[in-house]
């Protein structure tokens, strides 16, 4: 039976039986308004372990904010850091993105930044102390149910293949899509209800509270960049131009894009469909030069993990077995003999 340890900033899931090391840098906790993490990863993480074997890290400190740590990324000098903080207080979207696109977090003072660095330092010697040899590292993230993000349920990422051979997570997108097509085809109705009200009430609020008013031209930071994105790759789905589309973009129409969107696609599992994890470069190459073995991230979908999270694990556990039995990796035989 899996056992869970509480550490300061993070849960420790053991199973007491050979496996990868799960690991979610991103808790759903967050101390800001109308926003929130890694939606239910922290539940994936522990039914994979359960079902997997192995251990799990699992964050439980916010990963943005004046309070946040994002385990992912790497830690910003002192002065870097205090120096963000700063500027943070002006409410500077586009600089404090840009920040938290590459450092894992900020600090009012020294005393702080040591506090931070303390519990950042404790989340990955755990991971580094507890792994076994040759280890599977599996980084659990999820990604929003938003346009940017379509037709994928589930992305598999590799860095390009320096985490683990590209060829190792491509070769078995087939034979996974093919395994679970009925599943995909009977969410379709499900996951647009799900993307139009997860826009209504989570992105539309987001931004009224923070810029007052949906108008694209006063958009700054992470909301800016990810609204852009949403509609250039509607563009691309959809074969139109980005430009018109953009141009004086309503809320109506943005919702509109939505329906049009979910209805013509089949989703699937992808690869790197809209993150290569590169964010996470510097700090796993840290912890695969001190382990060895390798590493493979999931961006799970948040639709499937809030409204069908059996799915959303049979999904990782499909793609990790076959990975598995194609390459002869070994990593949870408790697995290949249980079956899927």
């Amino acid at each position: 039976m899996m056992r869970a340890f509480y550490k300061e900033g993070f849960l420790l899931f053991k199973s007491g039986k050979p496996g990868p090391v799960f690991i979610a840098p991103h808790a759903t906790m967050t101390l800001l308004s109308v926003t929130r993490g890694d939606s239910y990863t922290e539940l994936i993480t522990a039914r994979l372990v359960r079902k997997l074997g192995g251990i799990g890290i699992v964050s439980t400190i916010p990963r943005k904010g004046r309070y946040g740590i994002d385990y992912f990324r790497d830690s910003a000098s002192m002065e870097e850091a205090v120096k963000m903080f700063n500027a943070s207080k002006k409410n500077d979207y586009d600089v404090r993105y840009k920040f938290e696109r590459k450092y894992a977090f900020f600090a009012r003072d020294e005393e702080e930044y040591l506090e931070k660095s303390n519990a950042y330092n404790q989340f990955w010697t755990t991971v580094e102390t507890l792994a076994p040899k040759n280890p599977l590292f599996v980084l659990m993230h999820a990604q929003g149910t938003r346009m940017k993000n379509f037709p994928s349920l589930l992305d598999v990422i590799t860095l390009n293949g320096e985490w683990i051979a590209e060829a190792k997570a491509r070769s078995v997108l087939d034979e996974v899509n093919e395994k679970n097509k009925k599943i995909f085809a009977s969410l379709k109705q499900d996951l647009k209800r799900y993307a139009k009200a997860w826009a209504e009430l989570w992105l539309k609020n987001s931004i009224v509270y923070r810029f007052d008013k949906f108008d694209v031209k006063k958009l700054r930071g992470s909301f800016k960049t990810a609204l852009e994105d949403d509609v250039k790759r509607a563009a691309i789905l959809l074969k139109e131009d980005s430009k018109p589309l953009l141009k004086d973009l309503t809320w109506e129409a943005y919702i509109d894009l939505i329906e049009r969107c979910t209805e013509q696609e089949e989703f699937k599992v992808t690869y790197q469909n809209a993150f290569d994890g590169e964010p996470g470069r510097g700090r796993i190459k840290k912890l695969l030069e001190h382990c060895g073995g390798e590493s493979i991230l999931f961006e799970t979908s948040t639709f499937l993990n809030e409204i069908h999270p059996r799915i959303s694990v049979k999904l990782v556990s499909d793609v990790l077995s076959a990975i598995d039995r194609r390459n002869k990796l070994r990593h949870f035989e408790k697995f290949l003999k249980g079956g899927s």
